[in-house]
């Protein structure tokens, strides 16, 4: 019942602007736009929750309760980058067959690059452009501007830049660098054909030249990987596709 309320009431919650002259509010004035402030708020939610087109509504500042924005916010997320990827990962290995989920180490390099550029596209404001955040950027309407303090327009703006800048932190740290290291290079070579020839290729090359002096004092000359674009297998398909 406590966790019920509590939820009832962060539903109720909604930013509010810095003054607020208590002596001239009219109570009978509030009531009426907090009952219409709640049915707005509501039309947003039952929009976004049957896939319907949102880009028609309008809303007033007041009108948008934080807790929606912000779970507005978390479901662009999901759409747009974690619940693909979470899905991927949760896929058995296509020569192993059922419940071999979990061992894909071959594809995991190339996932990475994958992943990196789905998180380019969100930081730095690029969520912007992204359909999935249509909902949650029309939420931000109903919300004050102001600042932080009170859960205002600059709350949700330095929010959502922290939360990018933690997930990069935390994706170059937990995956990039644990799984970027010439010790778990060879895992490609059970991955995707063609990566697994260019890494191939450069091993035999790299072999090849160890050891062998060149005019400029160079162990080894680097080694010229093609430069082309490459559609991945039909096992890194999402739901928009193909990805190249």
């Amino acid at each position: 019942v406590k966790i019920a309320k509590a939820m009832l009431s962060l539903m109720n919650a909604r930013s509010t602007p810095e003054i607020i002259d208590e002596d001239t509010a009219d109570s009978e004035t509030d009531e009426e736009e907090g009952s219409a402030d709640e049915e707005r708020a509501n039309e947003l939610v039952r929009a976004q929750s049957s896939d319907n087109d949102v880009s028609t509504l309008t809303l007033k500042p007041g009108q948008t309760p934080i807790v929606v924005a912000q779970l507005l916010f978390f479901r662009g997320f999901c759409d747009a980058y974690q619940t693909d990827n979470f899905n991927f990962m949760m896929k058995p290995d296509p020569a192993l067959g059922r419940r071999s989920f979990g061992r894909l180490a071959r594809f995991v390099l190339e996932r990475i690059s994958v992943m990196h550029f789905q998180i380019c596209q969100l930081e730095n404001g690029g969520y912007k452009n992204v359909e999935a955040f249509k909902p949650y950027i029309l939420s931000l309407q109903g919300i004050h501007d102001g600042d932080v303090k009170n859960l205002c327009g600059d709350f949700f703006t330095k929010s959502v830049d922290l939360f990018f800048k933690r997930h990069r932190q935390y994706f170059n740290k937990h995956v990039v660098q644990y799984w970027l290291t010439s010790d778990k290079m060879h895992y490609m070579i059970g991955g995707e054909k063609y990566h697994s020839q260019q890494i191939c290729k450069w091993m035999v090359y790299f072999k090849e030249h160890a050891g062998m002096e060149f005019d400029d004092d160079e162990l080894v000359r680097p080694y010229l990987f093609d430069n082309r674009v490459v559609t991945l297998s039909s096992f890194h398909d999402n739901r928009n596709g193909s990805i190249t």
